[in-house]
């Protein structure tokens, strides 16, 4: 951390770090994002991470004038769900038996400004890092690390670019396949929740959908915020508790619910034990929208056929 120049006690949002790191090295991301966090525990202080992750053949392919798979994704809302996001992009490919040997991913973490005092001084700098260097980028696709950012995908493309993909549409087919009538509770950011994200996307695939009245809301996204700041074991709980709580009262003769998890941070806080364990309590399907988002990147590579295997 010394060496980067970062301080607790100065806003370091104005600071861009690159980092190029091989496939194989996403645990040193991992850990830099956490130690940024413990030191930073204003999320818009921190800096934007300029990530590169290079697999071991694409050096020789552009020398020889080869094609080289080049995906962008855009983070930052949540910086730790986006160093999750990574690992678990890479272990569906592993899983899928994915070769990563000629591709680059290109993760841009650039938390966005949230008090009036760091919109005022940082907004337009923000915007111009998204709009006018990451998005003119020459991928061939981006992708949202975020749920919350799937409210701005249509600025992002008409300002941006057209090659951001949506993947909160995935959630909601994904939630459709295993959906019998079942009402979806939904949790999410206050901000995700006001501009009806999910409240559109299960209605045009005619689910029935309930969210958080507003002190559930406000709970909640304090939750969210707490984690973000200083994510623990005892928030995990805490969060697992609050969700079993809501859902508790929801219980009614003749009525069945589903969870969304219609926040990255969430996913992130109760982790995959967690979550399994949330289903087992709660004895209902809870979707892990970080999960489906990371399935979702590497079908719609494999669908265009952007994967090379490797020489």
């Amino acid at each position: 951390m010394q060496d980067m120049n970062l301080s607790s006690k100065k806003n370091n949002s104005w600071k861009i770090l690159k980092v190029t790191l091989s496939m194989d090295q996403t645990d040193y991301y991992v850990a830099l994002q956490k130690k940024i966090a413990e030191l930073i525990p204003r999320e818009d202080h921190r800096p934007t991470i300029d990530l590169k992750l290079v697999g071991e053949n694409v050096s020789s392919r552009e020398q020889k004038g080869q094609k080289v798979v080049s995906i962008g994704i855009l983070g930052g809302l949540g910086p730790l769900a986006d160093a999750d996001l990574i690992e678990r992009v890479q272990g569906q490919a592993k899983k899928l038996g994915f070769k990563q040997n000629n591709m680059i991913i290109n993760l841009f973490s650039a938390p966005p400004p949230r008090r009036l005092v760091q919109i005022l001084n940082y907004l337009l700098l923000y915007l111009y890092r998204i709009f006018f260097r990451f998005l003119k980028r020459k991928h061939s696709h981006f992708y949202l690390a975020s749920n919350t950012a799937h409210t701005r995908i249509k600025l992002l493309r008409f300002f941006g670019t057209r090659r951001v993909v949506s993947l909160v549409k995935q959630v909601g087919d994904s939630i459709q396949k295993k959906n019998s009538g079942e009402t979806i509770f939904i949790f999410g950011t206050r901000h995700g929740t006001k501009k009806g994200l999910y409240q559109r996307i299960l209605k045009a695939r005619g689910l029935l959908y309930q969210k958080a009245d507003l002190t559930e809301q406000r709970i909640l996204q304090k939750l969210i915020n707490e984690i973000k700041q200083k994510p623990s074991r005892e928030m995990s709980r805490k969060l697992e508790d609050y969700i079993i709580e809501v859902m508790q009262k929801k219980k009614a003769p003749g009525k069945s619910y589903q969870v969304l998890l219609g926040c990255t941070e969430l996913s992130l806080a109760l982790g995959d034990t967690g979550i399994a364990r949330l289903k087992e309590r709660l004895e209902m399907e809870v979707f892990n929208t970080q999960e489906i988002f990371s399935q979702a990147i590497q079908k719609h590579i494999k669908t265009i056929g952007w994967l090379l295997s490797a020489e």
